[in-house]
């Protein structure tokens, strides 16, 4: 079964940037799904986990989360209701 990635952006970012941009196309080189929900409309971390929750519920293979800034912190808000998801966190050097 082929993994779905989700990769979440920042609070101020949105799907167009360079980060989920790289990220998707290394994913789709190995083959897995990748699905970049756009969170931009709105800033409210509550909402984008709502948001996020209608997307990823009842996805059945087990999936790869990835999350940036407050794209981070809603992965862990995902990891935390379904522990068995693989979660990474992308903290990028400056």
């Amino acid at each position: 079964m082929t993994p779905t990635v989700y990769l979440l952006h920042g609070r101020d970012s949105s799907p167009l940037s360079i980060k989920i941009k790289q990220l998707s196309a290394i994913a789709t080189l190995r083959g897995w799904k990748v699905v970049a929900p756009d969170f931009s409309a709105t800033k409210d971390p509550d909402l984008r986990a709502s948001l996020f929750l209608e997307i990823a519920e009842g996805t059945p293979e087990k999936n790869v989360i990835v999350g940036s800034s407050m794209g981070g912190g809603m992965s862990r808000f995902w990891h935390q209701r379904d522990s068995s998801q693989r979660l990474y966190f992308y903290l990028p050097r400056r």
